[in-house]
């Protein structure tokens, strides 16, 4: 998991140096969108009509801010990898999560005695 956020963080940040901060930002926020399909891949989970409708408003948004003028720069396809990126580090984190307990942890009984 690890891994995968360092992945993503990384390519939002190389992205970043070839693409406006807003472009950035929007693209970025479209792991939102991609986050239940990484789920389908990673667990079977199902995907919904309303999964599928978010996901091609998601592409009509992506489309009007992106492709401002007519070129799609390498930042904006750069960024849209770390999209992808933070959403296969949350399909993980939802499979694999879901079977740890966080008070099994030394960190975790302090954190639950804290409160």
């Amino acid at each position: 998991m690890g891994a995968l956020m360092w992945g993503a963080y990384g390519l939002q940040t190389i992205g970043l140096a070839q693409t406006t901060a807003g472009k950035s930002a929007f693209l970025t926020g479209t792991y939102c969108i991609l986050v239940p399909f990484a789920s389908y891949v990673l667990s079977g989970e199902r995907l919904t009509r309303y999964n599928l409708g978010a996901a091609l408003l998601c592409l009509a948004g992506i489309g009007l801010v992106a492709l401002d003028s007519v070129e799609f720069n390498a930042g904006d396809a750069i960024t849209l990898g770390g999209a992808v990126f933070f959403a296969i580090q949350m399909a993980v984190t939802a499979k694999y999560g879901r079977k740890m307990d966080i008070t099994s942890s030394r960190f975790g009984c302090l954190w639950a005695m804290a409160f």
